[in-house]
Order: C-alpha cells, then structure tokens, then sequence
C-alpha cells in the first residue's frame, strides 16, 4: 500500500525508503507496513484471544508476565568466527545483508532449500525491500541459535529498534504453515513494530505457557531450538532495515577455539570489541 509524502503530497511506493519526487524520509519500508492500521488491528484481535484463551486455562497472570519479560528482549544474531572477525576489523565496519553479499560476489548461496527459495519466501513477506534487511531473532538470555553461528552477537536496541520490525517466524516455514504462496499477500496480525515484540510474542506464544510457567521458562518459550533439523527453529525473527556496522555490537557470547590459530583471531576479535565499548562472554 503506497503513501503519500508528506513535504509534496506525491505517492511514495510501500518499498520505498524517501520520495522519489523530493528525496523526503518516508521511514524504513519494514516499520512503515508493521504500522500499518489493518496489522496493527489484526494483530490486537490476536493478543485478545490469546489472552481469552490464557483465562479460560487459567494462565493469563503467566502470560502478562511473559509479555513483561518480552518488552526487555533484544535482537541476537549469530556468526562463525571469521564472519565475526571481519566484521569487527578496522576499516570494514559494515555486516551488509545476506543479498547484497550474494551481488557484490562476497558470499556464494549454499546448495539447499533454505538459499534456493528463501528470495521468493523473503520477498512473499517484505515485497520490494527485502533484500535491504538484516536477519536476527527476539532473546531473552543472548544465546540465539548456535547452528547459525558459535559466536552469539547481542545488538544494541538504542540502535536498531527505529529500523527494525518483528516478524512470526522464518518467512520461509510461515509461508509453508500458513499455505502462503508465491504472488499471494501475507495475511496481516503477524509482524509488529519493536516497540510491539511483546505483543507479537504474547499472540503467538500464548499456548505454550500454563499455570506452571514460570519467569525461568520465558527464554527456552521465545526462542525454541531445534537439535535436530537445523534452520527448524522455532522464534520472532528481527528485521532490521540495512547493514550494521559494528558500533551495534552490545555483547558477544562464544566459545574459546581448541585450535591455536583460531585462538589468536578471538583474542584480536576481542581485543577490537574492548575497543568498540562491547562487551564478551567466554563459554
């Protein structure tokens, strides 16, 4: 749905990032279609139910506490230790989005189903501006998904959360759930801006809690891991529109390598992170 500009009046297209005609901020493409009146609606018919049905099962006290613990989550994204490197190395500051590292020739698709179909899937849920987002997943104890990455990169909010929106899941298992298909339009209710993560937590989420949960339980609830299929996690995943430079790295949680070389790289991996104001774990 296109908007108009509010400094000339001209039609500004939903993927657009400025006006075409006077060059004025629209907003990030991501949070202007989370706001939007029928997903914001949608998704308050959603949270109402859930919590109709947290009632009737006795379990609406666990889940606003849920949604509570919800509204302090951050975005967690995870990196092989290379990547990381890179990342934080003087004179490359930008972690540029899966798509544009595919254009530029920095990165080749891996042979499976998940980079074969994720342009359509990605496209289905964020049509036109897609390939400008950068992927993350709601956490509550920093861990994210391991299989993604050893090193668990935690962003700082202050820094992405006027550009980042939230999503139900991996677009790709949404469309395949939700029969979803190719050319269709995403049904609304299912993305929210970061200010409403908890709302979209507490709508999707609310099934898994009972009147035994308790605040200990919140993390594994969010961000459920899959040990045994890799990419089938179960999580809100972060849209954050454009690259991140490496002044958005708040924490960093991994592992200290077993092998020598790689050793050396994380002691220099931390040694820029101490520079850059982030902070690490060793585990």
């Amino acid at each position: 749905m296109a908007s108009k500009c509010t400094q000339c009046g001209e039609t500004i297209p939903a993927a657009d990032r400025s006006c075409v005609v006077c060059g004025h901020d629209a907003g990030f493409p991501n949070v202007r279609r989370a706001d939007r009146i029928e997903e914001v609606v949608a998704l308050e018919a959603r949270l109402s139910e859930a919590y109709r049905a947290a009632d009737a099962r006795g379990s609406a006290t666990q889940l606003r506490e849920f949604e509570a613990a919800v509204e302090g989550s951050q975005a967690v994204m995870n990196r092989w230790l290379g990547t990381l490197s890179s990342w934080v190395a003087e004179g490359g500051p930008l972690l540029t989005t899966f798509h544009s590292q595919v254009r530029s020739g920095a990165r080749i698709p891996q042979d499976n189903k998940w980079d074969e179909q994720r342009t359509s899937a990605e496209n289905t849920i964020n049509p036109g501006y897609f390939d400008n987002l950068s992927f993350s997943a709601l956490c509550l104890n920093g861990r994210g998904m391991p299989h993604y990455g050893d090193y668990s990169v935690t962003l700082k909010t202050s820094l992405i959360s006027s550009r980042s929106s939230v999503f139900e899941e991996n677009p790709f298992l949404f469309n395949r759930r939700h029969a979803v298909y190719s050319g269709d339009k995403c049904p609304p209710g299912y993305r929210a801006s970061w200010a409403n993560r908890s709302k979209l937590a507490a709508s999707k989420l609310a099934s898994k809690i009972n009147g035994a949960t308790t605040n200990g339980d919140f993390p594994a609830i969010l961000l459920q891991e899959d040990t045994t299929n890799a990419g089938e996690d179960d999580f809100v995943e972060v849209h954050t529109y454009g690259p991140l430079h490496q002044l958005t790295i708040q924490h960093v949680k991994g592992p200290v390598p077993p092998r020598r070389a790689d050793r050396a790289l994380w002691n220099q991996v931390k040694r820029r992170l101490r520079s850059l104001g982030a902070s690490w774990d060793e585990v």
